[in-house]
């Protein structure tokens, strides 16, 4: 069975962070392709601020889905059934998490307050990287998983020793 080592926590590390660049870059060119009148000029702090925030939360649920699955892998489940079961149990807080964060955005989206024309931007930004990257963190880190460390697996099985009776 492997063990977690400084390698597969780089390789989780840069797997993560390379699918949050992907859902970032998705995320800022979105609104270019629905809103063309919007100017790059007028992206202010505070929407790149709005970026940031789901990356945060993003990357903190891959990590802990990943490593979630590797505790159940030295557990000595295989791959396949520690993923399911981690996927499992990780849906819930992360949709409670994305969905609280989401539901407080809608004040500073609907400009309710004082100086909360300030703020407008970051909500929207906040709203479409949490649901891409949400996304991202439920289908592509488990499927990332299984793609290392099943086929990892599948090589020290194949390379162990087979008993002849």
């Amino acid at each position: 069975m492997p063990g977690f080592s400084i390698r597969n926590a780089f390789f989780t590390i840069i797997v993560c962070l390379v699918l949050l660049a992907i859902g970032i870059t998705s995320r800022m060119r979105m609104p270019m392709d629905f809103f063309p009148s919007i100017n790059l000029a007028e992206v202010v702090v505070a929407t790149l601020l709005g970026v940031l925030m789901p990356v945060g939360i993003a990357d903190s649920n891959s990590i802990l889905m990943v490593d979630s699955a590797h505790n159940l892998e030295q557990q000595r489940l295989p791959p396949f059934d520690a993923v399911i079961t981690v996927c499992r149990i990780r849906l819930r807080p992360m949709l409670m998490t994305s969905l609280a964060t989401i539901t407080g955005m809608i004040p500073m989206a609907l400009k309710l307050g004082t100086r909360a024309e300030h703020y407008e931007p970051m909500a929207p930004a906040i709203v479409g990287g949490l649901t891409s990257l949400v996304a991202v963190t439920i289908f592509i880190v488990p499927a990332a998983y299984l793609l290392e460390y099943g086929k990892r697996n599948r090589q020290a099985v194949t390379a162990a020793p087979t008993e002849t009776a």
